[in-house]
């Protein structure tokens, strides 16, 4: 077991875009955490260091059911590490490879993730790295958002290499190195959300250059194999979010949070009313009622897009 300062690292948990990961013992505190050693150019970019350090200090100040807890930023034995709250449970990644989400389940996380993001960008932070890999779905069905305010901009050396897991997630702004918005994470959420109802992600290349180029200009693709069973709001949110001009897409979290409120609301409600009125209403009655709800969403999503 090795031993950095007074943190015993007890489990190489492995290596994600930025560093390694480790579960710790934090003996101070006498509890479990995660380290994540930083890598050399991290550590020597003074302008990630201060951007970095000070978007931590807002989020060591939330204590939020959706956010993973930051402890500190630390430097020793000559490496630059952050200290984490340790979440257990599986990546969303991981759910996704396992089985489907059914869409009520998948109305449930969105919204947890979004009131995550939510009272983040009302801290002013952004994450800037928002990926299926990094949201955790615990046990109890409670989703974590976790690794905040690691650089979503990118290295434009190494383009013709083949593309990294987390360069699926990128939004068009980010794989130009353009100014990062709150809108970024809303389209990265976007992404997250296509793929848990596709089991896909909607774009792809053999090398960075090709996949940047297909997250810059095509549209997600909703024809074939799961995506085309994607209700027509899913669909239209999704879009919507995966706009490449961030003007187009929601105005806020927040204003993706009562969407995607309303959507479960009515897919949940929906289901409840038929069996406690089986027997006095006719399918046709219900079928219409239905239609009506979901063209109600559907116009919400579009006309918030048209008058922006």
């Amino acid at each position: 077991m090795e031993k950095i300062l007074h943190y015993n690292l007890d489990k190489h948990l492995g290596d994600g875009k930025y560093g390694e990961y480790y579960l710790a013992w934090d003996g101070g505190l006498d509890r479990i955490i995660l380290v994540e050693f930083l890598g050399p150019a991290l550590a020597l970019d003074d302008s990630f260091r201060d951007r970095f350090d000070n978007d931590m200090k807002k989020l060591a100040d939330i204590d939020h059911e959706h956010i993973a807890g930051f402890y500190a930023l630390q430097e020793g034995e000559g490496r630059l590490f952050v200290l984490r709250e340790y979440v257990e449970g599986r990546t969303v990644k991981e759910l996704i490879a396992e089985s489907e989400f059914s869409y009520a389940l998948f109305l449930g996380y969105a919204i947890q993730m979004t009131a995550g993001i939510k009272a983040a960008h009302e801290a002013l932070i952004l994450h800037r790295n928002i990926a299926s890999q990094n949201i955790i779905v615990s046990d109890k069905k409670k989703v974590k958002l976790v690794n905040f305010g690691l650089p979503g901009k990118i290295d434009h050396i190494g383009l013709d290499e083949p593309p990294g897991a987390y360069d699926y997630y990128l939004a068009p702004e980010q794989t130009r190195n353009q100014f990062e918005s709150p809108e970024t994470d809303l389209y990265s959420l976007g992404m997250v959300f296509y793929e848990m109802l596709a089991r896909d992600l909607p774009f792809k290349g053999a090398t960075r250059r090709e996949l940047f180029r297909s997250i810059q200009n095509d549209a997600p693709d909703f024809s074939t194999g799961p995506a085309a069973q994607i209700p027509p709001d899913g669909r239209l949110l999704i879009e919507k979010l995966l706009s490449k001009d961030g003007s187009d897409r929601f105005r806020d979290a927040d204003e993706l949070l009562i969407t995607l409120q309303a959507m479960l609301d009515y897919h949940f409600n929906r289901s409840e009313i038929s069996e406690r009125h089986a027997k006095h209403k006719s399918p046709r009655t219900y079928l219409l009622l239905s239609v009506l709800v979901i063209l109600i969403i559907i116009f919400w999503l579009v006309i918030s897009t048209v008058y922006r």
